[in-house]
Formats: structure tokens, C-alpha cells, sequence
């Protein structure tokens, strides 16, 4: 009770301050027409679902934040500055010039390649024929009968093999019992509480349900047992996710101008399962790289991932290799020049490969950067990951960046490196 008392407290100290919601009518109705007998944790969880698309909590200081000016504030935390994740569009608009951003291979979806949710192959047919060849032993075939001798030599004991009358009021109450239960098509609910709860307890008035509240909550809060066994295929989860994230993969490469200086940028979007890398991820990344080897544009690849995407097992592993070698022709052959920037999570395959690969390697603070995640480590190994040594200030003292540096400085110094590589600002305008 104290718990639910607390969230509602919170919920309206934050949507008053922020949103301007208390003085919205039906918000305030909602919460003063809430039963006390009505259950505490169903209610909190029902108010939670219902605006939780408003805030983002900051994992760090537990601080709510208002989603609409996230945008404004750059992803921090307005109370602790901890930098919280952003979404690809939102990191576009934060580097690139508005109105010069055009958006490359923007049809590219992904496919089964390896049919991760087809149904098994029937097993191996079996040959009949082969099986009437088969000649049996007739001694273990035939059945085994018991021994005269042993079974005259038990008599039954006359006291046991008699038997019971039964209780003719007994018998006459099953068989109205049975009877009963078979013509009805279901138990009701009054014979089963009866059965379980006396009849003091159900005339007391310590359980009651408002009617008004049962239709607060709704059917989609509820989860039912067909649902949870049933998982969606690979296929279904990529239309959902598309459908969410508005995306059609986990990653948006294309060109812009950043301060004015043409660039090849890539931003990953961990809200897409997770920025998984797929085919058409390592494609989309590996057609950036040639076409800034033709145009010789500086790349910068903004990572957020959690490695390769297990739904298209080695094709997805083969887009480390296939990007790792675009990335080798663009800059030894051509002297491509390529930031890489490391954002909450960078893991798996992207941090094996193309993640640590740049001429300039920049993590943002606090970011959480490995090869494999903590918990996986501890199961497998049975050992303790250190709290911390996951987290860009400590990879950064054993040397693997150049930079830590905060998401609203970020443009400024990608544009003094850029200049210092002898890019320039060009006022000739970009196109594919």
C-alpha cells in the first residue's frame, strides 16, 4: 500500500511540474476514484503502463525524465547529466546541418536468410521391406504362462475377497454428485469458493469489487497463457520492430554536412532488436565505405549494438570480415579517414570488429563497452566481473580510445578533427 501511495504521489508531483496534467479532470478523476480495496500493486502497474511513454528513467540516479524535451537537452539526465540512450534520428539531428542529410539504401530489409523459424525436416522414411527380413526369436516372442503349481499354491484369503456393501446414503450422494457435474457444462464459481472459503467469511463485507474499476484496466494489460506460449517469428519480430522504431533495419547511413564539411555518417539504433547486426546492417555499412572511397568523404560511424544478430547465425558473423575488409581498402588503399564513436551498449561483433577499427576511436561517458556482456561472463567462467570495468573510464586508462567526451561538445570536436585532416567546408551541394 505504501508502495502504490508512493508511485501515485510521484506520478502527479512529475505531471504536474512537467506536463501540466494536474489540472486535467479526468487525469485527477482517475486518481481519486481509485477503490482502497482494489489492489494496490494491479493499479500501480496499470497507472506505469498507461505513462510511461512520457518519462525515461535515468538507470544511474532512478531521476524521471520528460520525454519531449530529451531532444532539447541532448539525451542527459537534468538531474545527474548521465547520458541516456538516443535514438538514431535524434543522433542524426545532433551532428548533422539541418536540411542536408540524405538517407542511403533506405529499401534494404532483412529476410530469413537461413529460415531461423522453419519447422523441422521429417526424419529419415523407414524401409518396410527390410524390417520383413527380420527374422524374430520364437522363444521371446511367445507369452510366458504362469505356473500352475504357483498359482494353487496361494489360496485368497476368504476374509479379503469378500466384499464391502457400501454405504447405500453414500452411494446415492456420488452418484447425484456425478450425475450432476456431467450434464453441467462447467463448475461455477459459487461451488468452488464454497468449497474453499466458509460461509462466515464470503457474508463479511472484507472483499469487494468495484465495477467501474474492472474497466480501467484493459484485455492488452492482461496476459494470457496462449499468448506467452507462442513467440512471434523472426520475421513478425522484424515488422513489429519496424513498426515501432519507424526504421526498416537497425542502422541509417547516408551523407550530410557537418559544419558545412561533407560527411559519410552511419548511426545504429539499439531500439531496433537491440542494434543487432544482420546481412543487410553489414551490407548497408560496407556500401558507406565504397561509396566514400569513391567520393572520398570522411566516414563517422556512431555504434550503439549488442553484436551480431543470432536470427541469421553466420551470416550475420560473416559481416564483421566483410566490413572489416571495405574498411581496410578505404583506408590503406585510398586513405579514407574513419571516427568511430562508441555509445550505450557497444558490444559483441561490432566491438570485435569495425567499433575499434577507426583512425579516431571517441566513447561517450559511463558507456557501456565489451565484448561479452557481464552476466554471460559470470555463468560461463563462474567468476565476479569487477563493477565498473566494463564502463569507458576504465578502458580508457588501459588505452583502447583516444577521446571521452560528452555528447554536447561532441560536434564541435569532430569538426576540429575534420579540419585538421585537411577536410574543409564546401558550399557545393551534396547529392548520391
Amino acid at each position: 500500500m505504501e508502495k502504490w501511495r508512493f508511485n501515485s504521489m510521484l506520478y502527479k508531483r512529475k505531471l504536474g511540474f512537467k506536463c501540466r496534467l494536474s489540472k486535467d479532470n479526468s487525469f485527477s478523476l482517475i486518481l481519486q476514484n481509485t477503490n482502497v480495496n482494489a489492489d494496490p500493486i494491479i493499479t500501480a502497474d496499470f497507472e506505469t503502463q498507461k505513462y510511461k511513454h512520457l518519462w525515461v528513467l535515468c538507470e544511474k540516479c532512478y531521476g524521471l525524465n520528460y520525454k519531449r524535451l530529451m531532444k532539447f537537452k541532448m539525451g542527459l539526465c537534468e538531474y545527474c547529466g548521465q547520458h541516456l540512450r538516443m535514438s538514431s534520428s535524434d543522433r542524426i539531428e545532433l551532428l548533422i546541418d539541418p536540411g542536408t542529410w540524405i538517407p542511403m539504401d533506405e529499401d534494404m530489409v532483412s529476410l530469413d536468410p537461413i529460415e531461423f523459424d522453419s519447422v523441422s525436416p521429417d526424419p529419415i522414411p523407414l524401409d518396410l521391406e527390410s524390417l520383413d527380413s527380420i527374422e524374430f526369436d520364437s522363444i521371446e516372442s511367445e507369452l510366458i504362462s504362469p505356473d500352475p503349481i504357483e498359482s494353487e499354491s496361494i489360496s485368497p484369503d476368504p476374509i479379503e475377497s469378500e466384499s464391502i456393501s457400501p454405504d447405500p446414503i453414500e452411494s446415492d450422494y456420488i452418484e447425484s454428485f456425478l450425475l450432476d457435474s456431467i450434464e453441467s457444462d462447467y463448475v461455477s464459481l459459487d461451488s468452488i469458493q464454497l468449497n474453499f472459503v466458509s460461509s462466515d467469511f464470503m457474508e463479511s463485507d472484507s472483499i469487494s469489487l468495484d465495477p467501474i474499476e474492472l474497466h480501467l484496466v484493459p484485455s492488452d494489460f492482461i496476459e494470457s497463457d496462449s499468448d506467452s506460449e507462442e513467440e512471434p517469428t523472426y520475421i513478425d519480430r522484424i515488422d513489429s520492430y519496424q513498426t515501432k522504431t519507424g526504421l526498416t533495419e537497425a542502422i541509417q547511413t547516408g551523407i550530410g554536412k557537418l559544419h558545412n564539411i561533407p560527411v559519410a555518417i552511419g548511426v545504429m539504433d539499439f531500439e531496433f532488436m537491440g542494434g543487432s547486426m544482420g546481412s543487410v546492417v553489414g551490407e548497408k555499412i560496407t556500401r558507406l565505405f565504397e561509396y566514400a572511397t569513391k567520393k572520398f568523404l570522411p566516414v563517422i560511424l556512431v555504434c550503439a549494438s549488442g553484436g551480431a544478430r543470432m536470427q541469421e547465425g553466420s551470416f550475420s558473423l560473416m559481416q564483421m570480415a566483410k566490413i572489416s575488409s571495405s574498411l581496410r581498402d578505404y583506408q590503406l588503399n585510398h586513405g579514407g579517414f574513419y571516427i568511430s564513436i562508441l555509445t550505450t551498449p557497444t558490444t559483441g561483433g561490432v566491438t570485435a570488429s569495425f567499433g575499434m577499427l577507426g583512425d579516431i576511436v571517441i566513447a561517450e561517458p559511463n558507456a557501456y563497452i565489451a565484448f561479452a556482456g557481464k552476466r554471460v561472463i559470470e555463468q560461463t567462467l563462474n567468476q565476479t566481473v569487477p563493477e565498473g570495468s566494463q564502463e569507458s573510464e576504465f578502458l580508457f586508462q588501459k588505452g583502447l580510445f583516444d577521446f571521452i567526451v560528452r555528447r554536447d561538445e561532441l560536434k564541435f570536436l569532430l569538426f576540429e578533427l575534420l579540419k585538421f585532416h585537411n577536410f574543409n567546408p564546401s558550399e557545393i551541394e551534396l547529392e548520391l
